[in-house]
């Protein structure tokens, strides 16, 4: 996981979607690798080590609705269903994806699902699923790392290269090298807090980092990049300046792979709440 949080803390300055692609498929087999049996690694994973075809694979756990409660005793539960009929099962129901994609909406009417590729027994899919999104956790925490410098860096730069009328640069000024500061502060901890929550997860005792990374680095990133835009002023809204770009690449974190309110901070709630919470037991593991 260290190594792995690397490439998109690194990859700001290459298109996002190239970043998603390869993310979204490797959390689309995260089931897979958790409750799969043997003989389901060898028969699913062989397209994607054959390196002959490219495979993708999905995650799906967006309904329309926003399915981010079903499991509170008052939610209304997942909409997809999975009857049984004979030795299949039969998937009915909507979910919804990114706008960006091609057919966003996807709708099972009828789907037949083998059960020899059923990946976990009835009762352990909630468990599942939730182990799927912890390591993505940390990941969206170093895709925030990645976008933090990037518009320190951009701002920092239009500063000492493009004075203002006055005379003066936005490194002169001093409100503005304060929210500089701010920035870099920010980052430099945002990324230990990613790399430490990549080596607990390493060794086994990371799902309590890995939400804080998601919600701490995520939220983040908005306030740094918002930050960086006050410092250069209007220029900043610029189509040819990076700003926007970042913008909205920052605006989506907090609530992709997860919402922060809706999802992470109630799995954070969970377990602090929980009969033996050790508050710094991770952080000192």
């Amino acid at each position: 996981m260290v190594d792995f949080t690397l490439s998109p803390e690194r990859a700001q300055h290459h298109p996002w979607h190239d970043q998603i692609l390869l993310r979204g498929t490797g959390l689309g087999l995260t089931p897979l690798f958790i409750g799969g049996t043997p003989v389901q690694h060898e028969e699913f994973l062989k397209p994607f080590l054959s390196g002959e075809e490219e495979p993708l694979t999905s995650h799906i756990h967006s309904e329309p609705g926003d399915p981010a409660n079903y499991l509170e005793k008052r939610g209304k539960g997942l909409q997809t269903t999975a009857r049984k009929e004979g030795e299949d099962r039969i998937v009915n129901g909507d979910n919804s994806g990114h706008s960006s994609t091609a057919g966003p909406p996807t709708r099972f009417a009828g789907f037949c699902a083998p059960v020899r590729n059923i990946l976990v027994a009835p009762g352990k899919g909630a468990a599942s699923v939730a182990a799927s999104f912890t390591s993505p956790a940390c990941l969206v925490g170093a895709m925030s790392v990645g976008v933090m410098p990037a518009a320190f860096e951009a701002a920092l730069q239009f500063g000492k290269t493009r004075p203002e009328s006055r005379g003066t640069g936005t490194s002169e000024q001093t409100k503005c090298p304060d929210l500089l500061m701010d920035i870099k502060m920010r980052t430099d901890a945002a990324r230990f807090l990613t790399w430490k929550t990549a080596n607990a997860y390493d060794n086994g005792h990371g799902l309590e980092l890995c939400l804080d990374a998601k919600i701490f680095c995520s939220d983040l990133a908005v306030k740094s990049v918002v930050d960086a835009m006050s410092a250069v002023g209007m220029s900043s809204n610029d189509k040819d300046t990076v700003f926007p770009s970042l913008l909205n690449d920052a605006m989506c974190l907090p609530r992709f792979d997860g919402g922060n309110v809706g999802m992470r901070r109630r799995g954070l709630e969970k377990l602090m709440v929980a009969d033996g919470y050790q508050p710094w037991g991770s952080t000192f593991e």
